[in-house]
């Protein structure tokens, strides 16, 4: 029976990320639109908000299920840890949500979702830079997948679009948000410190919005089913699933469904926008999604054991 119920609660959490992963892949085509009304950090730091909102319910409903009292901290809690690291991580999501924001605007939802997925072949690279080794096997996949990056943004002339440009540099911030996070969620409590993440990374958007862009009632009219949907869906409720999922997942599992996203976002701008590929850009995609999924395989290999958050 035991084992029934862990095979029940994978199932459940592997449909949780495989929906969690959907939101994303849709969530490409809302920033895309949002970027048409309003500018990128007051967008940012509406959707950090009202995603710390949506998780508020969540950690608290966690402090109740652990110790039985309506209370947001448990005795458990190490506040100084949890901080210093929702600090750090909410000034790297700072940045790489601001980038792709800025990138999107100029880019396509489609180029976003596939150019994001290179944030498993940045983690190998950061941590090569921090000491670790890379396989013969692993520096194959990120040479096949930088190569796939080529067909999908340059052009004839071979000039990389500036949206695009700045969508892979935010990729690499995404690669240390999931290097930071990933060390920090098994020290501290996930809801929580997503909320407070999301709480930096807003505070950071609000400051630099209040002092150089220029919003409008109409403008913010115009961008408010894709701030909500940003802020509730992709922010809120999708890291939701993700910190329930991770409970009961290998990383390796949650990585290899992550690898979805991409397709999702070329399936729903397609069916939703109109965003249509040219033949090159579909290969260079499907370059960049096998490679991909070679990295994970090879990484997965030598993963460590699981971490209950």
């Amino acid at each position: 029976m035991e084992k029934y119920n862990v095979f029940q609660q994978r199932k459940i959490s592997s449909w949780m990320m495989v929906f969690a992963t959907m939101i994303w892949g849709m969530g490409f085509i809302a920033q895309s639109e949002g970027a048409k009304h309003v500018p990128p950090f007051f967008f940012n730091g509406m959707r950090f908000w009202i995603g710390a909102a949506v998780i508020l319910p969540m950690a608290l409903f966690r402090t109740y299920k652990n110790t039985g009292v309506l209370s947001f901290w448990g005795d458990e809690v190490d506040k100084k840890i949890l901080f210093r690291g929702a600090l750090i991580d909410g000034v790297i999501l700072f940045v790489a949500m601001s980038l792709q924001q800025l990138g999107i605007g100029l880019s396509t939802p489609s180029k976003a979702g596939f150019l994001v997925s290179l944030n498993m072949i940045f983690v190998p690279l950061i941590r090569l830079v921090l000491g670790e080794k890379i396989k013969l096997s692993q520096w194959i996949g990120v040479i096949a997948a930088m190569f796939g990056v080529s067909l999908l943004t340059l052009n004839e002339q071979l000039q990389i679009n500036s949206g695009d440009l700045l969508l892979i540099v935010s990729t690499v911030f995404f690669a240390l948000n999931t290097i930071v996070s990933g060390h920090y969620n098994k020290a501290v409590e996930s809801f929580k410190y997503t909320m407070f993440r999301f709480i930096f990374g807003a505070i950071l958007c609000n400051v630099i919005s209040f002092s150089t862009e220029s919003v409008t009632r109409e403008m913010i009219l115009g961008a408010l089913p894709s701030i909500l949907f940003a802020g509730v869906f992709s922010s809120g409720v999708a890291f939701s699933l993700q910190s329930f999922a991770q409970s009961h997942l290998d990383d390796l599992s949650i990585a290899l469904i992550l690898s979805m996203e991409s397709v999702f976002a070329a399936i729903f701008a397609w069916l939703i926008v109109g965003d249509v590929l040219t033949s090159r850009e579909l290969m260079g995609c499907a370059i960049i999604f096998v490679s991909v999924i070679f990295i994970q395989i090879i990484q997965g290999k030598d993963a460590n054991p699981p971490q209950i958050i």
